[in-house]
């Protein structure tokens, strides 16, 4: 929207360049005048464009906390900077909930596995149209990752699925989402845990994205754990494999307006009875490139 805005005022200039000479004032004043109007515009589609970005992806990739630490990075720097966006919790349900896993995570603790599917909102509002084009709501419904599982195990969801119910809802709120972050588990796409399956899901996931009429969705694609293979190797690429394993996806994908994003919600965990931890004092700044992610999936320009 910025470009269109820059385009059009030159536009303008030249088509009245003749006139500034004899009547500059009254040039100006038509330049600022067509422009107050396209930025009158501007707000009026973003309000009527305004809609959900949801939180997708199989058991244990990390969705819980990618959510948690890019709502707790963008509150805090709106504070820490002028943003031009304003969010707020939808839900005092959903503030309870932030605060408490941030809370766990600086005692070196994960948030539990989801149980059941609960739904965590947040708005977000555009303060500068020219730096930030999206309105929209954060909308993570905690579905357990097996529900991502059954909803795109086939064409159809089966009617022995123990999750049908929340599987159709999942599907719904795809095809009315603004964005979807896919959340997958780097460590597991290395190891080729789960292969089988992902293969399976990420088929039937990218084919029901391919019919959708929605081309202005964006995709993120996000490879959790970028903390366990950086120091190893600092060239490693999580998209080259997922595009050698999942080509027909990735086809599908690109077709789209999509993003891969490499990141970690700890830049620097302990190792606790072998297993990486948030550090004591954890805090959303410690993550890496989960807030270029959010930056891009919401249109900021700061």
């Amino acid at each position: 929207m910025g470009l269109l805005h820059i385009n059009f005022l030159k536009k303008k200039k030249k088509r009245t360049i003749g006139n500034t000479i004899d009547n500059g004032k009254k040039v100006v004043e038509e330049v600022y005048d067509t422009v107050g109007e396209k930025i009158k515009e501007i707000k009026e589609t973003l309000l009527s464009t305004s809609g959900s970005y949801i939180f997708i992806g199989p058991p244990e990739s990390g969705k819980t906390v990618f959510f948690i630490t890019m709502v707790d990075r963008l509150l805090r720097l709106q504070i820490e900077k002028d943003m031009p966006y304003e969010m707020t919790f939808r839900t005092k349900e959903t503030e309870d909930f932030i605060t408490q896993m941030i809370n766990e995570m600086a005692k070196s603790k994960w948030p539990l596995k989801t149980a059941k599917g609960n739904i965590y909102e947040v708005d977000i509002t555009t303060r500068n149209v020219l730096f930030m084009k999206s309105n929209g709501i954060l909308s993570f419904h905690d579905y357990g990752g097996e529900v991502f599982l059954d909803a795109f195990s086939g064409p159809e969801i089966g009617s022995e699925s123990k999750f049908k119910e929340e599987a159709e809802a999942m599907k719904v709120e795809i095809k009315q989402a603004k964005g979807i972050f896919l959340v997958i588990d780097t460590v597991e796409l290395y190891n080729n845990m789960q292969e089988e399956k992902l293969l399976n899901c990420l088929f039937y996931l990218s084919d029901f994205l391919k019919k959708e009429r929605n081309k202005n969705m964006r995709l993120a694609v996000i490879f959790t754990k970028s903390d366990q293979f950086i120091e190893k190797d600092s060239l490693f690429n999580p998209e080259s494999i997922f595009k050698e394993k999942y080509p027909n996806a990735y086809v599908n994908f690109k077709n789209r307006n999509t993003r891969y994003f490499f990141v970690t919600a700890i830049k620097e965990p302990i190792i606790i009875d072998g297993k990486y931890m948030p550090p004591k004092n954890y805090k959303s700044t410690d993550s890496v490139n989960i807030l270029e992610a959010a930056k891009w999936m919401l249109e900021i320009n700061d």
